[in-house]
């Protein structure tokens, strides 16, 4: 399908679900669960992490952010609850709060080579510059002035290299802002063609007993120098071994089938 318009679009992506894991052990408790090196995270960072069971299955792919809290951890919808159950399950004298804040906010994807000079004029923070640097604003309609809307930008590549997501808990007024923006709208195959093209994997792409290494993110997702982590033999055995049976890719079709 076609990849959608040059300029600068938006589209909806829903009700994310987000997981807040916060106080003092927060940190330390989730680099014991995840790929990734969290720990190194500065305070309006992110990365991705695999989130897997004691064989190496994963459970998730979550977007991980440090906040001033703790981590906000960023899944698909349906995810959530799954995740904050298998933490909990391991929680036991560490000082930290699971707070599940799933349907708070509503996320949309603002994308296409006008998107940040857009941003710019209309939100009233720095616009985030690398993969997954975020800052907490007001996004200003100009129609409107006398009425911002507190939103949440983060830079992120999965439908291209020049996207942003947009979260806020006022989804009505942020889509009447965007419909009147003059950026287009993006048809739900667009996204879904952009998507495809960066490879990007969404839940129904990660059956049950998939490995973290078939879905071809090791270089962003999995740290394999860190410490030790639920799920670390298998992904260590099969990083010794130097690959998997099968890896997720993208498939191109000629015709018209």
């Amino acid at each position: 399908s076609q990849a959608g318009p040059p300029a600068g679009s938006w589209a909806p992506l829903g009700r994310r679900d987000q997981l807040l894991v916060r106080g003092a052990d927060a940190v330390g408790f989730v680099e014991n669960f995840t790929t990734a090196r969290v720990g190194d995270l500065a305070s309006g960072s992110g990365c991705d992490g695999f989130f897997c069971d004691a064989r190496g299955w994963v459970l998730a792919l979550g977007l991980i952010r440090r906040v001033a809290d703790g981590l906000l951890l960023g899944l698909e919808s349906g995810r959530g609850a799954t995740l904050r159950r298998h933490l909990d399950r391991y929680h036991i004298r560490e000082r930290l709060e699971l707070v599940d804040q799933s349907g708070e906010a509503s996320t949309f994807l603002i994308a296409g080579p006008q998107a940040a000079s857009w941003l710019q004029q209309r939100f009233d923070q720095p616009l985030p510059t690398s993969r997954y640097r975020f800052v907490d604003g007001q996004l200003v309609d100009a129609a409107a002035p006398g009425e911002p809307v507190a939103a949440r930008l983060t830079r992120a590549d999965w439908f291209g290299d020049d996207g942003f997501l947009l979260e806020t808990p006022r989804a009505e007024a942020v889509e009447a802002v965007l419909s009147s923006s003059g950026l287009d709208r993006y048809a739900d195959e667009q996204v879904a063609g952009l998507r495809l093209l960066r490879g990007w994997p969404t839940a129904d792409d990660i059956p049950d007993k998939t490995l973290p290494q078939e879905l071809g993110l090791d270089q962003r997702a999995i740290c394999f120098t860190k410490g030790c982590y639920l799920g670390q033999e298998t992904v260590a055995r099969l990083d010794a071994l130097g690959h998997v049976n099968r890896r997720l890719t993208v498939l191109a079709v000629a015709g018209d089938e």
